[in-house]
């Protein structure tokens, strides 16, 4: 979670490939991330890797999976 202090940059979010094809969100506003910080998407929906590729011998990046009963 972001602190309302944090400052937001404008970014973009892009997959592992950078191909025109795969940017994931075109505007956000997010805090500085550092390696290994994760960002989480909810209602993905089924096809929403799909067409996921990368460049060479690059490897998938891993997917975690997650599902919560509300109330």
């Amino acid at each position: 979670e972001v602190s309302a202090e944090e400052p937001l940059f404008s970014s973009s979010l892009w997959g592992p490939s950078a191909d025109d094809l795969d940017q994931v969100v075109e505007r956000c506003l997010l805090p500085e991330l550092s390696v290994g910080d994760w960002l989480l998407f909810s209602n993905a929906g089924a096809n929403s890797l799909e067409a996921t590729f990368t460049n060479g011998d690059e490897h998938r990046p891993p997917i975690f999976y997650s599902i919560a009963e509300c109330d």
